[in-house]
Protein backbone atom coordinates (compact mmCIF):
# COMPACT_ATOMS: atom_id res chain seq x y z
CA UNK A 1 0.00 0.00 0.00
CA UNK A 2 1.21 3.52 -0.80
CA UNK A 3 0.92 5.86 2.18
CA UNK A 4 1.43 9.61 2.60
CA UNK A 5 2.04 10.70 6.19
CA UNK A 6 1.06 14.33 6.69
CA UNK A 7 2.63 15.97 9.75
CA UNK A 8 3.28 19.64 10.43
CA UNK A 9 6.44 18.95 12.45
CA UNK A 10 9.00 16.28 11.66
CA UNK A 11 12.66 15.48 12.08
CA UNK A 12 15.18 16.95 12.82
CA UNK A 13 12.86 18.27 15.57
CA UNK A 14 13.18 15.78 18.41
CA UNK A 15 9.74 15.89 20.03
CA UNK A 16 7.57 12.89 20.76
CA UNK A 17 5.25 13.43 17.79
CA UNK A 18 8.15 13.70 15.35
CA UNK A 19 9.75 10.49 16.59
CA UNK A 20 6.40 8.67 16.70
CA UNK A 21 5.64 9.52 13.08
CA UNK A 22 9.15 8.58 11.97
CA UNK A 23 9.12 5.29 13.86
CA UNK A 24 5.72 4.32 12.45
CA UNK A 25 6.83 5.20 8.92
CA UNK A 26 9.89 2.97 9.27
CA UNK A 27 7.83 0.19 10.82
CA UNK A 28 5.26 0.15 8.02
CA UNK A 29 8.00 0.52 5.43
CA UNK A 30 9.69 -2.58 6.80
CA UNK A 31 6.40 -4.44 6.32
CA UNK A 32 6.35 -3.69 2.59
CA UNK A 33 4.40 -0.43 2.39
CA UNK A 34 5.68 2.59 0.46
CA UNK A 35 5.58 5.44 3.00
CA UNK A 36 6.37 9.10 2.26
CA UNK A 37 6.19 12.04 4.68
CA UNK A 38 4.88 15.52 3.79
CA UNK A 39 5.76 18.21 6.30
CA UNK A 40 6.30 21.92 6.87
CA UNK A 41 9.57 23.52 5.88
CA UNK A 42 9.99 27.23 6.51
CA UNK A 43 12.23 27.73 3.45
CA UNK A 44 10.52 25.17 1.20
CA UNK A 45 9.09 27.11 -1.72
CA UNK A 46 7.33 25.90 -3.66
CA UNK A 47 8.48 22.49 -2.35
CA UNK A 48 11.50 20.26 -1.73
CA UNK A 49 11.65 16.51 -2.07
CA UNK A 50 14.28 14.15 -0.69
CA UNK A 51 13.60 10.76 -2.21
CA UNK A 52 16.82 9.10 -1.05
CA UNK A 53 16.16 9.18 2.71
CA UNK A 54 14.03 6.65 4.57
CA UNK A 55 11.23 7.51 4.54
CA UNK A 56 11.26 10.02 1.64
CA UNK A 57 10.31 13.55 2.76
CA UNK A 58 8.31 16.19 0.84
CA UNK A 59 8.59 19.71 2.31
CA UNK A 60 6.04 22.50 1.82
CA UNK A 61 5.64 25.97 3.29
CA UNK A 62 2.37 25.55 5.23
CA UNK A 63 0.60 28.74 6.39
CA UNK A 64 -1.30 29.17 9.65
CA UNK A 65 -4.88 28.27 8.72
CA UNK A 66 -6.48 30.16 11.63
CA UNK A 67 -4.24 33.25 11.93
CA UNK A 68 -6.37 36.42 11.71
CA UNK A 69 -3.54 38.80 10.76
CA UNK A 70 -4.16 40.57 7.44
CA UNK A 71 -0.89 39.56 5.75
CA UNK A 72 -1.32 35.89 6.69
CA UNK A 73 -4.95 35.91 5.52
CA UNK A 74 -3.90 37.57 2.26
CA UNK A 75 -1.12 35.09 1.49
CA UNK A 76 -2.87 31.96 2.75
CA UNK A 77 -5.11 31.26 -0.31
CA UNK A 78 -2.15 31.43 -2.68
CA UNK A 79 0.05 29.20 -0.51
CA UNK A 80 -2.78 26.74 0.07
CA UNK A 81 -3.48 26.50 -3.67
CA UNK A 82 0.20 25.98 -4.48
CA UNK A 83 0.59 23.35 -1.75
CA UNK A 84 -2.55 21.54 -2.82
CA UNK A 85 -1.41 21.39 -6.44
CA UNK A 86 1.97 20.07 -5.33
CA UNK A 87 0.39 17.41 -3.13
CA UNK A 88 -2.11 16.41 -5.80
CA UNK A 89 0.73 15.85 -8.24
CA UNK A 90 2.71 13.93 -5.62
CA UNK A 91 -0.25 11.67 -4.82
CA UNK A 92 -0.92 10.96 -8.49
CA UNK A 93 2.72 10.24 -9.35
CA UNK A 94 3.20 8.00 -6.31
CA UNK A 95 -0.27 6.40 -6.53
CA UNK A 96 -1.10 7.21 -2.91
CA UNK A 97 -3.82 4.99 -1.44
CA UNK A 98 -4.11 6.60 2.01
CA UNK A 99 -3.24 10.03 3.36
CA UNK A 100 -2.62 9.71 7.09
CA UNK A 101 -2.62 12.91 9.13
CA UNK A 102 -0.67 12.91 12.39
CA UNK A 103 -1.60 15.37 15.15
CA UNK A 104 -4.39 17.62 13.93
CA UNK A 105 -2.60 20.83 12.98
CA UNK A 106 -2.26 23.49 10.27
CA UNK A 107 -1.43 20.89 7.63
CA UNK A 108 -4.45 18.64 8.19
CA UNK A 109 -6.70 20.69 5.91
CA UNK A 110 -4.78 19.31 2.92
CA UNK A 111 -5.73 15.73 3.81
CA UNK A 112 -9.42 16.55 3.48
CA UNK A 113 -8.91 18.28 0.14
CA UNK A 114 -6.81 15.42 -1.23
CA UNK A 115 -9.41 12.93 -0.10
CA UNK A 116 -12.28 14.81 -1.73
CA UNK A 117 -10.50 15.52 -5.00
CA UNK A 118 -8.83 12.15 -5.50
CA UNK A 119 -11.17 9.87 -3.57
CA UNK A 120 -8.28 8.42 -1.54
CA UNK A 121 -8.76 7.43 2.07
CA UNK A 122 -8.06 9.83 4.93
CA UNK A 123 -7.01 8.54 8.36
CA UNK A 124 -6.37 11.01 11.18
CA UNK A 125 -4.39 10.22 14.33
CA UNK A 126 -4.85 12.34 17.47
CA UNK A 127 -1.61 12.53 19.43
CA UNK A 128 -2.38 14.93 22.27
CA UNK A 129 -3.43 18.52 22.86
CA UNK A 130 -5.64 19.05 19.82
CA UNK A 131 -8.94 19.22 21.69
CA UNK A 132 -7.41 21.25 24.54
CA UNK A 133 -5.16 23.85 22.91
CA UNK A 134 -7.43 24.44 19.90
CA UNK A 135 -10.75 24.97 21.69
CA UNK A 136 -10.38 28.54 23.14
CA UNK A 137 -11.21 30.39 19.90
CA UNK A 138 -14.31 29.66 17.84
CA UNK A 139 -12.30 29.82 14.60
CA UNK A 140 -9.94 27.12 15.79
CA UNK A 141 -12.78 25.04 17.18
CA UNK A 142 -14.55 25.14 13.80
CA UNK A 143 -11.33 24.24 11.99
CA UNK A 144 -10.75 21.29 14.32
CA UNK A 145 -14.32 20.02 14.02
CA UNK A 146 -14.28 20.24 10.21
CA UNK A 147 -11.10 18.17 10.06
CA UNK A 148 -12.51 15.55 12.42
CA UNK A 149 -15.66 15.23 10.33
CA UNK A 150 -13.72 14.92 7.07
CA UNK A 151 -11.67 11.92 8.16
CA UNK A 152 -12.74 8.43 7.11
CA UNK A 153 -11.30 6.99 10.30
CA UNK A 154 -9.83 8.52 13.45
CA UNK A 155 -7.29 6.87 15.69
CA UNK A 156 -5.97 8.19 18.97
CA UNK A 157 -2.95 7.15 20.98
CA UNK A 158 -5.08 7.06 24.15
CA UNK A 159 -8.73 6.44 25.00
CA UNK A 160 -9.07 9.84 26.68
CA UNK A 161 -8.07 11.65 23.46
CA UNK A 162 -10.76 9.83 21.50
CA UNK A 163 -13.34 10.64 24.15
CA UNK A 164 -12.34 14.33 24.15
CA UNK A 165 -12.86 14.46 20.40
CA UNK A 166 -16.22 12.73 20.77
CA UNK A 167 -17.42 15.62 22.95
CA UNK A 168 -17.23 17.74 19.79
CA UNK A 169 -18.82 15.08 17.59
CA UNK A 170 -20.21 11.88 19.14
CA UNK A 171 -20.15 10.11 15.76
CA UNK A 172 -16.36 9.96 16.00
CA UNK A 173 -16.62 6.94 18.29
CA UNK A 174 -18.30 4.98 15.46
CA UNK A 175 -15.24 5.38 13.23
CA UNK A 176 -12.50 5.60 15.81
CA UNK A 177 -10.05 3.33 17.59
CA UNK A 178 -7.24 3.57 20.12
CA UNK A 179 -3.82 2.59 18.80
CA UNK A 180 -0.89 3.48 21.11
CA UNK A 181 2.61 4.34 20.05
CA UNK A 182 4.71 1.24 19.32
CA UNK A 183 7.75 0.37 21.41
CA UNK A 184 10.85 -1.44 20.18
CA UNK A 185 12.38 -2.46 23.49
CA UNK A 186 15.61 -3.93 22.11
CA UNK A 187 16.26 -0.93 19.85
CA UNK A 188 15.78 1.48 22.77
CA UNK A 189 18.14 -0.50 24.97
CA UNK A 190 20.69 -0.57 22.17
CA UNK A 191 20.51 3.22 21.80
CA UNK A 192 20.85 3.67 25.56
CA UNK A 193 24.05 1.59 25.48
CA UNK A 194 25.47 4.00 22.88
CA UNK A 195 25.02 6.93 25.25
CA UNK A 196 28.00 9.03 26.30
CA UNK A 197 26.45 9.63 29.76
CA UNK A 198 28.93 9.03 32.57
CA UNK A 199 28.03 7.42 35.87
CA UNK A 200 26.75 9.81 38.55
CA UNK A 201 28.06 9.87 42.11
CA UNK A 202 24.56 10.28 43.54
CA UNK A 203 21.26 8.68 42.53
CA UNK A 204 19.01 11.04 40.63
CA UNK A 205 15.44 11.73 39.56
CA UNK A 206 14.86 12.78 35.97
CA UNK A 207 12.47 14.88 33.93
CA UNK A 208 12.83 14.77 30.13
CA UNK A 209 10.66 16.87 27.85
CA UNK A 210 9.78 20.35 26.64
CA UNK A 211 10.17 23.14 29.17
CA UNK A 212 6.69 24.54 28.58
CA UNK A 213 3.70 25.23 30.82
CA UNK A 214 1.86 22.05 29.81
CA UNK A 215 4.68 19.92 31.29
CA UNK A 216 4.45 21.73 34.69
CA UNK A 217 8.12 21.32 35.57
CA UNK A 218 7.53 24.10 38.12
CA UNK A 219 5.42 21.66 40.15
CA UNK A 220 8.29 19.16 40.16
CA UNK A 221 10.81 21.81 41.23
CA UNK A 222 8.54 22.90 44.09
CA UNK A 223 7.92 19.32 45.21
CA UNK A 224 11.61 18.46 45.12
CA UNK A 225 12.51 21.61 47.09
CA UNK A 226 9.84 20.80 49.69
CA UNK A 227 11.22 17.30 50.16
CA UNK A 228 14.84 18.50 50.43
CA UNK A 229 13.79 21.16 52.95
CA UNK A 230 11.98 18.53 55.03
CA UNK A 231 14.87 16.06 54.75
CA UNK A 232 18.25 17.59 53.82
CA UNK A 233 19.64 14.06 53.53
CA UNK A 234 17.16 13.14 50.78
CA UNK A 235 19.47 11.08 48.53
CA UNK A 236 18.69 11.85 44.86
CA UNK A 237 19.58 14.93 42.86
CA UNK A 238 17.18 16.21 40.20
CA UNK A 239 18.18 16.44 36.53
CA UNK A 240 16.12 18.25 33.87
CA UNK A 241 16.62 17.27 30.21
CA UNK A 242 15.08 19.49 27.53
CA UNK A 243 14.65 23.00 26.23
CA UNK A 244 11.74 25.41 25.95
CA UNK A 245 10.50 28.93 26.46
CA UNK A 246 10.37 28.50 30.25
CA UNK A 247 13.95 27.40 30.79
CA UNK A 248 15.17 30.71 32.25
CA UNK A 249 12.16 31.15 34.55
CA UNK A 250 12.50 27.56 35.75
CA UNK A 251 16.19 28.08 36.46
CA UNK A 252 15.32 31.18 38.48
CA UNK A 253 12.72 29.16 40.36
CA UNK A 254 15.30 26.49 41.12
CA UNK A 255 17.79 29.11 42.37
CA UNK A 256 15.17 30.50 44.74
CA UNK A 257 14.13 27.09 46.02
CA UNK A 258 16.92 26.41 48.47
CA UNK A 259 17.80 23.19 46.63
CA UNK A 260 19.50 24.76 43.61
CA UNK A 261 22.85 23.01 44.20
CA UNK A 262 21.11 19.69 43.58
CA UNK A 263 19.00 20.69 40.56
CA UNK A 264 20.76 20.39 37.19
CA UNK A 265 19.52 21.61 33.79
CA UNK A 266 21.12 19.61 30.98
CA UNK A 267 19.44 21.25 27.98
CA UNK A 268 18.59 19.43 24.76
CA UNK A 269 20.37 16.10 24.30
CA UNK A 270 20.56 13.50 21.55
CA UNK A 271 18.11 10.64 21.76
CA UNK A 272 20.81 8.16 22.77
CA UNK A 273 22.08 10.41 25.58
CA UNK A 274 18.52 11.08 26.77
CA UNK A 275 17.93 7.34 26.89
CA UNK A 276 21.20 6.93 28.78
CA UNK A 277 20.02 9.38 31.43
CA UNK A 278 16.65 7.61 31.64
CA UNK A 279 18.16 4.14 31.97
CA UNK A 280 20.32 5.12 34.96
CA UNK A 281 17.72 7.24 36.76
CA UNK A 282 16.15 6.27 40.05
CA UNK A 283 12.86 7.28 38.43
CA UNK A 284 11.42 9.33 35.59
CA UNK A 285 8.95 12.00 36.74
CA UNK A 286 6.33 13.38 34.33
CA UNK A 287 4.22 16.07 36.07
CA UNK A 288 2.27 17.24 32.98
CA UNK A 289 -0.96 19.17 33.42
CA UNK A 290 -2.31 18.86 29.84
CA UNK A 291 -1.63 17.92 26.20
CA UNK A 292 -0.35 14.38 26.69
CA UNK A 293 -1.39 11.46 24.56
CA UNK A 294 0.93 8.47 24.81
CA UNK A 295 4.29 10.00 25.76
CA UNK A 296 7.27 8.26 24.22
CA UNK A 297 9.45 9.26 27.14
CA UNK A 298 7.19 7.32 29.48
CA UNK A 299 7.22 4.23 27.27
CA UNK A 300 10.99 4.54 26.95
CA UNK A 301 11.39 4.56 30.73
CA UNK A 302 9.26 1.43 30.98
CA UNK A 303 11.31 -0.26 28.25
CA UNK A 304 14.53 0.66 30.07
CA UNK A 305 13.17 -0.66 33.39
CA UNK A 306 13.14 2.75 35.06
CA UNK A 307 10.30 3.39 37.58
CA UNK A 308 7.86 6.16 36.64
CA UNK A 309 5.95 8.78 38.61
CA UNK A 310 3.27 10.72 36.69
CA UNK A 311 0.39 13.15 37.17
CA UNK A 312 -3.14 11.80 37.01
CA UNK A 313 -4.01 13.16 33.57
CA UNK A 314 -6.44 10.64 32.05
CA UNK A 315 -4.02 9.73 29.25
CA UNK A 316 -1.19 9.10 31.73
CA UNK A 317 -3.43 7.16 34.09
CA UNK A 318 -4.18 4.82 31.18
CA UNK A 319 -0.47 3.97 31.07
CA UNK A 320 0.42 3.94 34.76
CA UNK A 321 -1.70 2.27 37.42
CA UNK A 322 -0.97 3.77 40.82
CA UNK A 323 1.23 1.53 42.97
CA UNK A 324 0.92 -1.26 40.39
CA UNK A 325 3.09 -0.05 37.49
CA UNK A 326 4.31 3.23 39.00
CA UNK A 327 3.17 6.12 41.16
CA UNK A 328 0.50 8.73 40.36
CA UNK A 329 -0.21 12.11 41.96
CA UNK A 330 -2.96 14.72 41.40
CA UNK A 331 -2.18 17.30 38.71
CA UNK A 332 -0.52 20.40 40.11
CA UNK A 333 -0.27 19.16 43.72
CA UNK A 334 3.37 19.76 44.62
CA UNK A 335 2.75 18.70 48.23
CA UNK A 336 1.43 15.28 47.17
CA UNK A 337 4.21 14.91 44.61
CA UNK A 338 6.76 15.56 47.38
CA UNK A 339 5.23 12.72 49.39
CA UNK A 340 5.30 10.43 46.34
CA UNK A 341 8.98 11.25 45.78
CA UNK A 342 9.68 10.25 49.37
CA UNK A 343 7.72 6.99 48.96
CA UNK A 344 9.47 6.16 45.70
CA UNK A 345 12.96 6.71 47.07
CA UNK A 346 12.37 4.80 50.29
CA UNK A 347 10.93 1.56 48.86
CA UNK A 348 13.24 -0.28 46.48
CA UNK A 349 11.16 -3.48 46.49
CA UNK A 350 8.09 -1.51 45.36
CA UNK A 351 10.13 0.04 42.54
CA UNK A 352 11.10 -3.45 41.36
CA UNK A 353 7.43 -4.54 41.36
CA UNK A 354 6.36 -1.46 39.38
CA UNK A 355 9.06 -2.03 36.78
CA UNK A 356 8.05 -5.69 36.34
CA UNK A 357 4.36 -4.82 35.98
CA UNK A 358 5.10 -2.02 33.51
CA UNK A 359 7.22 -4.39 31.41
CA UNK A 360 4.41 -6.93 31.15
CA UNK A 361 1.97 -4.24 29.99
CA UNK A 362 4.48 -2.88 27.50
CA UNK A 363 4.99 -6.26 25.84
CA UNK A 364 1.26 -7.03 25.68
CA UNK A 365 -0.11 -3.69 24.38
CA UNK A 366 2.71 -1.79 22.64
CA UNK A 367 4.52 -4.39 20.55
CA UNK A 368 5.61 -3.18 17.10
CA UNK A 369 3.77 -5.92 15.20
CA UNK A 370 0.55 -5.33 17.15
CA UNK A 371 0.48 -1.60 16.37
CA UNK A 372 1.42 -2.08 12.72
CA UNK A 373 -1.27 -4.70 12.20
CA UNK A 374 -3.89 -2.42 13.74
CA UNK A 375 -3.11 0.38 11.27
CA UNK A 376 -2.97 -2.04 8.35
CA UNK A 377 -6.42 -3.36 9.22
CA UNK A 378 -7.83 0.17 9.23
CA UNK A 379 -6.21 1.12 5.93
CA UNK A 380 -7.55 -2.03 4.27
CA UNK A 381 -11.09 -1.61 5.66
CA UNK A 382 -11.79 1.75 3.99
CA UNK A 383 -12.84 1.59 0.33
CA UNK A 384 -11.49 4.25 -2.02
CA UNK A 385 -13.94 7.07 -2.65
CA UNK A 386 -15.59 6.95 0.75
CA UNK A 387 -14.33 10.42 1.69
CA UNK A 388 -15.70 11.88 -1.54
CA UNK A 389 -19.15 10.44 -0.93
CA UNK A 390 -19.29 11.70 2.63
CA UNK A 391 -18.10 15.17 1.58
CA UNK A 392 -21.19 15.47 -0.60
CA UNK A 393 -23.48 15.14 2.39
CA UNK A 394 -24.72 18.31 4.00
CA UNK A 395 -23.51 18.60 7.57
Amino acid sequence: MNLLFLTYSYLPNLGGVERSVHNLALLLGARGHAVSVATHGGTAFPWRHRATVAPPVFWLHIPNQTDSRFLVRWLRPALNSLNLLSLLAFCLVHRIDVVHGHLLNMDTVYAGWLSRLLGIRFVLTLRGGETEEWIPSETRRRYLLDRLQEADFITAVSRSLLEQAAVLDAAILERGAVIPNPVNVEALRGLARQSSVSAQERPYLLFAGRLEAVKDVACLLDAYAQQVAADPGFPPDLFIVGEGSLRESLQRRALASGASARIHFLGRLSQSDTLGWISSALALVLPSRSSEGCPNVLLEAMALETPVLVSDLPSLAELVEDRISGLVFPVGRADVLAARLRELVSDSSARDRWVASAGIRLRSHFAMATVASAYEAIYASLPAGRSFRRSCRRR
